[in-house]
């Protein structure tokens, strides 16, 4: 009985895995979709406080996701201590990528993009329209200070959606190491990640928030050739220093929602290209060593 039982469950779960191995960006995009539909519906119908602590969720959730993908990448036990290793190139990416991020205005062409998508979809509300341009009284006129504090993030339920699904630790990681491993256990921790952040993010920010479906796409899809084509390239030590930066920008982000700040992750984004061309750099090296 207890053979019978193990074998089915094998045969189980291995047509799991399979299923999920060759189907995962399109199965995890419909799901982010599901649940930025679902969680939409509760938009607008959440109090003030009680979206400010979703709000929090999202950031702790994001914070301890991104600390249990980096604790493996820092710190190693060696001679019965924990010792950090990958320090100076993550500081040196993250510094220089930033550098980059902000001169190219990252977070702005997301807001942008995200703008693009959701009005290709918005419905235009005649009602909606006449009140956003109604002219306000000249006494009403604020002044320049006032405007920039006031000013409203245009789409930062999809920024924050694609920085953390899109860009962050666990879709580099576990979209790469499943499928040089093939392993299907990382992608279902991905796939749960994507649902709860969607669906909490989708009912603070609203229905734009679904439209990180499709940068989570590119990005997934992009990491699934790259690794298919140039598998060989991606050694254990460039996956860990790609994985310790994109781990960073989550925990930053996170922290900056757990405190009510609005830190600008989105900028830090081409840090991820920095221990890309670090491995491209020591590679040509060594080659060039050896053909000496």
């Amino acid at each position: 009985m207890l053979d019978w039982l193990e074998r089915t469950w094998n045969t189980i779960y291995g047509v799991i895995s399979q299923t999920v191995l060759s189907t995962f960006p399109v199965l995890n995009i419909i799901l982010v979709v599901m649940a930025g539909c679902f969680g939409s519906m509760l938009f607008g119908k959440i109090k003030a406080p009680v979206r400010d602590a979703l709000l929090k969720t999202v950031g702790i959730i994001a914070m301890l996701m991104g600390a249990s993908v980096a604790w493996d990448g820092f710190f190693v036990l060696q001679t019965g201590q924990f010792e950090t290793k990958g320090t100076i190139l993550v500081v040196f990416a993250l510094l220089l990528g930033y550098v980059f991020g902000d001169a190219l205005a990252v977070d702005r062409a997301l807001d942008k993009l995200g703008a693009k998508l959701s009005g290709l979809f918005a419905k235009k509300n005649p009602t909606a329209q006449a009140k956003d341009h109604k002219a306000p009284a000249p006494a009403e006129v604020p002044s320049k200070v006032t405007l920039q504090k006031s000013k409203p993030v245009g789409n930062e339920g999809f920024v924050l959606a694609t920085v953390m699904c899109a860009f962050s630790a666990p879709n580099i990681r576990y979209a790469i190491e499943s499928q040089l491993n093939e392993e299907a256990v990382p992608l279902l921790i991905k796939i749960g990640f994507d649902i709860l952040v969607i669906f909490l993010l989708a009912a603070i920010f609203g229905s734009d928030v679904t439209f990180a479906a499709a940068p989570i796409l590119v990005v997934e899809g992009a990491l699934i050739l790259i690794t298919k084509l140039w598998g060989d390239l991606l050694t254990p030590a460039l996956i860990g220093q790609i994985t310790l930066v994109g781990a960073v920008i989550l925990i930053a982000t996170g922290l900056g929602l757990g405190l009510g700040k609005k830190y600008r992750t989105a900028n830090l984004i081409p840090a991820l290209l920095i221990p890309v061309i670090y491995g491209l750099i020591m590679l040509l090296a060594d080659k060039a060593f050896k053909a000496e």
